[in-house]
């Protein structure tokens, strides 16, 4: 198909728009990434099976794996969304990795046929095939698709995911590598992996009693959002509430309690919903909330209604009259959200401004 895509809707009407779309090149003679091409492959296994692509996946391969916390988002028919939105452990994605790298094989069984495996893993198509080989092997782009997985340097092929969330797997090493993370540099990522690769043994490691673990894992916790203390008093045991005038957000009220152990209780309120997220003042608070879809459009719409979702939120006072406040969602990876609020002396409602995240 023509790439880039534009659907007017997801679920039927996305099935009927793609398949009446004009091909630009005859089919398996240029690549062109196109997601819609992989939820396809779900409206056809549903179509023939009458089965979900989870129900359908769930006894001849979930469960006999042990993948059991599985929640994946739907389209507007209730069909699973073949290009993504499965949310699993981190855990869960290594088994699938060690799976694969395994040729369909689980503890003695052979799930998927050996040569499907082999198959799948293996370069069809080539994204950039006017560039020289020596020109592709400096770069992982240009290593070729399979099936559902991209190609990569040192014989290496990778399932792919929303923000870069990953599978890796790399047979000659034996090495399976599964990440949850939001991976703004692919590239760097994957050389930081091919780095370690000539280090790499079989042999049982020898201690280093000069490394730090905690340390050095410490290097890596999330950075404050707001990096100084609050700049006004802490609120205690104190519930705030504004009834909110005509604004782009579509915000009809809002409401913030503060408690006595220094949290942050903030409440929106629109003309469809009440939603509340926890937050901690000048700390981190893991909490939950049921609010799905983000202002700035940075999340999937949750169709399949899984709420509550887990959320991490951090509130600072920035200034003697501004709060921001900024949490991220633990359901859809990368997702985030960040409010500044402004409470002028001589207004009767707060300014609320939702800042765009930063460029990845």
């Amino acid at each position: 198909p023509r790439p880039p895509p534009q659907h007017p809707g997801p679920g039927d009407d996305q099935v009927r728009s793609f398949l009446a779309m004009d091909y630009a090149h005859e089919p398996g003679t240029a690549f062109a990434y196109n997601i819609t091409c992989s939820h396809m492959l779900s409206q056809i296994i549903t179509r023939v099976t009458g089965l979900t692509l989870h129900e359908y996946l769930k006894p001849r391969l979930l469960d006999p794996l042990g993948i059991r916390d599985v929640v994946w988002e739907m389209d507007l028919d209730g069909r699973n969304m073949g290009n993504g939105g499965m949310h699993s452990k981190t855990l869960d994605l290594a088994k699938f990795g060690i799976f694969l790298k395994n040729k369909g094989v689980w503890q003695g069984r052979q799930l998927l046929s050996r040569e499907w495996v082999e198959t799948m893993t293996t370069p069809h198509i080539f994204q950039r095939p006017g560039l020289s080989a020596e020109e592709n092997d400096k770069d992982d782009g240009g290593q070729g698709y399979g099936y559902q997985v991209w190609m990569g340097r040192h014989n290496s092929w990778r399932a792919i995911g929303g923000q870069n969330q990953l599978i890796m797997v790399i047979p000659e090493y034996d090495l399976v590598v599964a990440s949850n993370g939001q991976i703004g540099d692919e590239a760097g990522f994957n050389q930081l992996i091919y780095n370690l690769l000539d280090g790499m043994s079989d042999k049982k490691l020898r201690r280093n009693k000069d490394f730090d673990l905690q340390a050095a894992i410490g290097g890596y916790e999330l950075k404050h959002p707001f990096p100084e203390p609050s700049a006004a008093p802490a609120e205690r045991s104190r519930t705030l509430r504004y009834r909110m005038h005509q604004n782009s957000y579509g915000l009809t009220g809002i409401a913030f309690r503060f408690d006595a152990e220094g949290n942050m209780y903030l409440t929106l309120e629109t003309g469809e919903a009440v939603h509340n997220i926890p937050f901690g003042l000048d700390s981190w608070k893991m909490g939950a909330t049921d609010r799905t879809l983000l202002f700035g459009g940075t999340v999937y719409a949750n169709t399949m209604n899984t709420t509550p979702m887990t959320t991490a939120g951090w509130c600072s006072w920035t200034g003697a009259d501004e709060l921001g406040a900024y949490y991220l969602s633990l359901f859809n990876n990368g997702c985030q959200e960040r409010f500044r609020f402004n409470f002028s002396p001589d207004r009767n409602e707060p300014t609320v401004t939702i800042v765009a995240p930063p460029p990845r």
